[in-house]
C-alpha cells in the first residue's frame, strides 16, 4: 500500500500496487443487453485493466471504444464517481472521489484513474485539478482545455461538491440529474493563487439509458467492467469499509468508473454508426432520437417547413395573428400538411 500527499494538501490519493488480483475484463460468454463486447478467444495487444486503480499513464486501453468523431474535439473525457455514507441523519459524508480519465493529445487517448480522499468536500475545480495533474498538465497546458465528465446517477456526485448551489446554476436538471445544455466555464485551482479557465461539459449515462432509472449494475454488464458486489452492509457504511478492505473498496470505487465510461462511450460509437452524424452529443435518448431525425430529414433535402408545416392565422383586421380567437383563414405550407 502506497499513500501519496499532494504538497498543497488538496487531495490525499492512496492507491493499491500490491497483488493484482483478478482481472476486470470478461472473456467468457455473456447474455446481450444492450450491447456485447467480442472478447472470447480474442488475441489482443491492448493494455488489460486489473482491479487495482491503474496509476501509471498508458494507452490502447482494453475496454474502451473512442472511434467516436464527436468525441475528438475534447482534450479529457473522464468518469466520475463518489462513495458516500449518511453518517449524520440527511446528510451524506465522502468517502472517496474517483475517476477514469482519457487525455487526447498529438492523435493518441492516454489513460490514468485514481481513487481521491480528501480530508473534506471538493470544488469541482479541485476535482478537475486532480484530473489535469494525473496527467502532469500544469496550469498553462490546461488553460481552455475543453472537458467531458461522464457519470451515473451525478446527483450523488454534485451533492457531493462544495460548491454545488454555483455549478447548479450553469446546469440543466433533468429526472434530478445535473446535465449542461452548453458548456459551462470552471476556474481550476494550481495553488499560489495561480488558476486555469477550462470547458466543461457534463453527462450521465441514466439519461443515455432504456429509462433514468436503470442501473449500473445493468448498463455495466455486458462491458469489461461489470459492477462489483459488496459484502452486506458495505453500501451503508463505506466510509468504515474503505478502512476495513482498502484493496476491495477501491476495486468496487474504480470499478463504476470504468463501467459508466465504457458504456457512454460505446453508446456514443453506436448512435453515430446508427444516426449517421458525427456533431452531435445526446444529452437524453429523446434528444439523440430527434438529432437524429432532423440530420437525416435534412440529409434528404426537407427543411424544417416540410416535416411540420406551416400554419398562418389572419385575424378580421388584416394583421397576422398566430392562434388569434377571432375570425380567420388558416392556410398551411409544407409536406406534412397536405
Amino acid at each position: 500500500m502506497q499513500t501519496t500527499v499532494r504538497g498543497d494538501g488538496l487531495l490525499l490519493a492512496r492507491t493499491v500496487h500490491d497483488g493484482a488480483c483478478n482481472p476486470l475484463n470478461y472473456n467468457g460468454e455473456k447474455d446481450v443487453h444492450l450491447f456485447h463486447y467480442e472478447t472470447k478467444g480474442k488475441k489482443t495487444s491492448e493494455h488489460v485493466l486489473n482491479s487495482a486503480p491503474e496509476t501509471d499513464i498508458v494507452s490502447n486501453v482494453f475496454g474502451y471504444d473512442l472511434s467516436a468523431q464527436v468525441l475528438q474535439r475534447y482534450d479529457i473525457i473522464a468518469g466520475i464517481d463518489t462513495e458516500y455514507q449518511e453518517i449524520t441523519k440527511g446528510e451524506n459524508t465522502p468517502a472517496s472521489y474517483q475517476f477514469s480519465a482519457f487525455y487526447h493529445h498529438d492523435g493518441v487517448w492516454e489513460y490514468t484513474e485514481r481513487v481521491l480522499y480528501p480530508p473534506e468536500r471538493i470544488t469541482l475545480g479541485q476535482y478537475l485539478y486532480a484530473i489535469l495533474s494525473a496527467f502532469g498538465i500544469g496550469r498553462r497546458k490546461a488553460e481552455g482545455m475543453k472537458i467531458l465528465l461522464i457519470a451515473h446517477m451525478s446527483r450523488a456526485e454534485w451533492h457531493l461538491l462544495k460548491d454545488r448551489k454555483a455549478v447548479a446554476e450553469q446546469c440543466k436538471v433533468i429526472h434530478g440529474i445535473p446535465v449542461t445544455m452548453k458548456p459551462l466555464k470552471c476556474s481550476v485551482p494550481f495553488g499560489s493563487k495561480n488558476y486555469s479557465l477550462v470547458v466543461v461539459e457534463l453527462r450521465d449515462t441514466c439519461l443515455l439509458a432504456p429509462t433514468p432509472k436503470t442501473s449500473l449494475s445493468v448498463l455495466s454488464k455486458n462491458t469489461p467492467f461489470p459492477k462489483i458486489k459488496l459484502p452486506e452492509g458495505a453500501i451503508t457504511r463505506m466510509c468504515e469499509y474503505r478502512y476495513e478492505d482498502p484493496a476491495a473498496f477501491e476495486s468496487y470505487a474504480i470499478t463504476d468508473c470504468r463501467g459508466a465510461l465504457a458504456y457512454y462511450l460505446r453508446f456514443m460509437a453506436d448512435y453515430e454508426a446508427i444516426a449517421d452524424t458525427t456533431d452531435v452529443l445526446p444529452i437524453t435518448v429523446g434528444h439523440g432520437t430527434v438529432e437524429a431525425f432532423i440530420h437525416q430529414q435534412t440529409h434528404a433535402g426537407l427543411t424544417s417547413l416540410d416535416l411540420v408545416g406551416k400554419i398562418e392565422v389572419q385575424d378580421t383586421k388584416g394583421f397576422p395573428q398566430f392562434w388569434s380567437k377571432k375570425r380567420r383563414s388558416v392556410l398551411m405550407y409544407g409536406s406534412l400538411c397536405t
